[in-house]
């Protein structure tokens, strides 16, 4: 009995058989049951449109143009190139033109890749413009990558691919993967857990030469590329990607980064501080959009295209930079001259100023490194109104408008002098100290006062801890300062450093004291005891130990053990 095309395509998905067309003969092989390979077979309504054999993978392409590959091992080359039939079987078909309506590929099977798997997924699907219309590559995960050493090329082209899973790829024998993803529709590509240690080559590797990126999460914290040595062009043109951490990788063998990042306008951050690297960077950062870059004293950036479009116009042409403590606005240019290894910020709209204020002790107050917001010309300042050690200010802060039109930078900022005078008042001299005190636990609240010593309505708790900068005295009464404008009187409070120690009582059983000293009446610790304490007290100048919330032993009466 003769059967038509179609009907022989089910027959053979319906009995589990397929076709392998090598040179002028047909062969129909019985193979093993689908689940023994692994294999996902197309229920019976499906139809094979043609199929044949590349390496030892038996495919077919269903009449939904989908290009099923089998268990087996696929040979190298491009699956445009190596995906053939016979045209006795399929007469007046033109496989090369159908070859390129394929919209998706599944892998049905284990599939092993070849050693050399450059350029394996091109030449299929291609529209009228060039541009693969391959939408999805179903299953590949199934892909066995473990003997594969070039994959540079692999995707390459496949502008309308959206789904891919390589999550799992096993690469750690692939050195080259130079335009393995250029110009695809992919917008995650998971490589996150890949060992890249041997790879040489990643050149165009995400690029975007000839298509729009749609690239939006790559996750390449983690990678080894300690061995690879071309880098250029390895992100360029990538505009959707907002995030990239290359902060940790160790590139001192790279030798070409040329155009690196260039075009890559949607990334705000970049961190090379920890760079080691005489590679070339000619256009590296041309056509950026950073707002922060950190850079590296071993690695340079000459001709590196920072603050210049793709057309080498000026962009982010001024940064704000941080040098020994000291502020200033530099240019692109003076900024891969000088050794600045702090972050430098996007200084677009931001001046500095060094701001003398008037005021009434006729002293030289100057709050340096302020920042200042410039729109047509006019900087607005806020500034914080310096404390001064005995005196209290009329106002904590000042605010005005200056015409920076008018003004002379001096080292990459501005020297002006505030509108505003500021009048201080002689209060209680305060010195700079660094402890940690608590309230009593018998007290309900410990009383608040501002720095004129007024007591206040709001007040601190029982038994809580606070840090405490700053000491006062005032009419022999000491206060601690615990917040700003906020202080404590000594007396209301203890101090304390914390210590985890194990204590043990002497032969007598141990008198025990609360927070103000004073003993405990109904309260002892039983004679050659350990006890766990967690601070070592000073309660009105002498020291104690801890023993309870608010019990406390001499440190002179007990050993440490």
């Amino acid at each position: 009995m003769k059967m038509g095309q179609k009907n022989w395509g089910k027959l053979i998905i319906a009995l589990g058989l397929s076709l392998s067309i090598l040179g002028t003969s047909t062969t129909v092989h019985a193979q093993t049951s689908a689940a023994s390979l692994g294999d996902e077979m197309e229920s019976s309504t499906s139809e094979v449109k043609y199929s044949g054999i590349d390496g030892t993978c038996q495919w077919y392409i269903s009449d939904d143009d989908t290009l099923h590959i089998e268990s087996g091992t696929l040979q190298a080359g491009s699956l445009g190139k190596s995906l053939t039939s016979n045209e006795n079987e399929y007469p007046n078909v033109k496989f090369d033109s159908i070859k390129q309506d394929i919209k998706k590929i599944s892998i049905d099977g284990n599939v092993i890749l070849p050693a050399n798997s450059s350029w394996l997924f091109t030449g299929i699907g291609n529209n009228t413009n060039g541009i693969s219309g391959i939408t999805e590559i179903k299953n590949g995960e199934r892909l066995n990558t473990s003997n594969v050493t070039n994959m540079s090329h692999m995707f390459d082209g496949l502008g309308n691919l959206t789904v891919l899973d390589v999550s799992t790829w096993d690469i750690s024998h692939v050195s080259n993967m130079s335009y393995m993803f250029s110009d695809t529709g992919l917008s995650l590509i998971d490589v996150s857990t890949w060992d890249t240690g041997n790879v040489l080559n990643m050149r165009h590797m995400f690029s975007a030469d000839n298509t729009t990126s749609n690239l939006q999460q790559l996750d390449v914290s983690n990678w080894n590329v300690s061995n690879v040595s071309d880098m250029s062009a390895m992100f360029m043109k990538d505009q959707q990607l907002k995030v990239l951490d290359i902060s940790n990788w160790d590139v001192h063998k790279v030798i070409k980064m040329n155009d690196m990042f260039s075009g890559a306008s949607g990334l705000r951050k970049l961190d090379f501080s920890k760079w080691q690297s005489n590679a070339k960077t000619t256009g590296f950062l041309t056509g950026t959009n950073l707002n922060r870059i950190r850079l590296s004293a071993n690695f340079h950036l000459k001709n590196s295209g920072l603050g210049q479009d793709t057309s080498g116009n000026t962009n982010h042409k001024e940064w704000l930079v941080t040098k020994k403590g000291n502020k200033s606005i530099i240019s692109s240019k003076k900024l891969l001259k000088g050794k600045y290894l702090s972050w430098a910020i996007n200084a677009k709209g931001i001046e500095i100023f060094d701001v003398n204020i008037p005021n009434n002790l006729n002293k030289t107050i100057l709050n340096k490194n302020v920042k200042g917001s410039v729109k047509n010309g006019i900087a607005t300042l806020t500034i914080k109104v310096p404390e001064r050690n005995g005196y209290k200010a009329n106002k904590s802060l000042l605010t005005f408008t200056v015409n920076v039109d008018k003004l002379q930078a001096s080292k990459g900022k501005y020297v002006i002098t505030s509108p505003e005078k500021v009048t201080y008042k002689k209060v209680a001299a305060t010195k700079k100290v660094n402890q940690l005190v608590a309230t009593r636990p018998q007290r309900k609240v410990t009383t608040l006062f501002d720095n004129d010593t007024k007591a206040l309505s709001n007040s601190l708790t029982s038994a809580t801890n606070w840090f405490s900068d700053r000491q006062m005295k005032l009419k022999g009464v000491t206060y601690y300062r615990v917040a700003t404008d906020r202080w404590v009187k000594s007396g209301d409070v203890y101090t304390y450093e914390p210590q985890s120690a194990t204590i043990k009582t002497g032969d007598l059983d141990q008198v025990v004291m609360n927070s103000q000293g004073q003993v405990i009446n109904n309260r002892k610790l039983d004679s050659e005891t350990t006890w766990k304490t967690d601070r070592l007290a000073n309660i009105n100048g002498k020291t104690y130990y801890r023993v309870a919330t608010n019990e406390f032993v001499p440190t002179n009466d007990v050993t440490i053990v």
